[in-house]
């Protein structure tokens, strides 16, 4: 008895919390990916693909770091689950079409945005 007056309940219920995140994350992306069809998902890249493309309309070149914010905006907008690897594909489908192929991380740090063109 005197064992379970000693238990830090606290801990307890934190470490409990964070094991049933950590298996919801690990397997209720695998679910979900298993549960949506082929078609889903396609055309979530698409809406992903116009929202990308959106978002370099409004705010041109450079800003990465608003332009990122603002798509995952307008996707919780539009109860799209969507991840920042995600927007990048699609930030990267926009500029191989724009005959910019390299590779400009959203989150750089310079905020200057946009890839060298001079290629």
């Amino acid at each position: 008895m005197e064992a379970l007056q000693s238990i830090d309940w606290n801990t307890l219920l934190n470490f409990v919390l964070v094991a049933t995140v950590a298996l919801a994350a690990r397997y209720g992306i695998q679910w979900l990916r298993a549960n949506t069809t082929h078609e889903q998902r396609l055309a979530i890249a698409n809406a992903v693909d116009t929202l990308v493309q959106a978002a370099e309309q409004v705010y041109g070149p450079g800003e990465g770091r608003e332009k990122l914010a603002q798509v995952k905006q307008w996707a919780v907008e539009l109860d799209h689950d969507v991840s920042t690897p995600d927007i990048e594909a699609a930030v990267l489908r926009l500029r191989q079409s724009q005959g910019v192929f390299q590779r400009v991380p959203a989150n750089d740090g310079d905020d200057q945005g946009g890839a060298d063109e001079s290629n």
